[in-house]
C-alpha cells in the first residue's frame, strides 16, 4: 500500500480544488522539472500561472503552530498569500461544504 503525506491527504480532501477560488491547484511536488529528450535531460521552466496554482497548506485560523488537522486545508498559493493579508471568519467544514 502507498505511504500517503499530509499534502496528498488535503489535496484529495479538497478535489483538487482551491476552497477559496475555485481554481485547479498544481502538485508541486509531482511535477517534472526535468524531461529526457534524445539530446539529454532539459529543465522545463515553471509558468507564472502555474505557481500561482501551486498547492499549500493553510492554517485556516491563521496561527502557524495550530498544526490540527482541522485547522489545515489545502489552497492555490495565491489564495494563501491573499488570505494572509486578510481576516477569514469561516471553518473547515464551511471551506468543504463550499466546493
Amino acid at each position: 500500500m502507498a505511504k500517503l503525506n499530509i499534502q496528498d491527504v488535503l489535496f484529495e480532501e479538497v478535489g483538487g480544488v482551491c476552497p477559496y477560488c475555485k481554481c485547479k491547484m498544481i502538485k508541486s511536488w509531482e511535477r517534472e522539472v526535468y524531461v529526457l529528450t534524445g539530446n539529454g535531460m532539459i529543465h522545463v521552466p515553471i509558468t507564472k500561472e502555474e505557481y500561482r496554482h501551486f498547492m499549500e497548506i493553510d492554517h485556516i485560523d491563521g496561527v502557524h503552530k495550530n498544526n490540527v488537522f482541522d485547522n489545515l486545508i489545502a489552497a492555490c498559493k495565491l489564495c494563501n498569500i491573499r488570505k494572509s493579508n486578510k481576516k477569514i471568519q469561516k471553518n473547515k467544514q464551511e471551506l468543504l461544504l463550499s466546493l
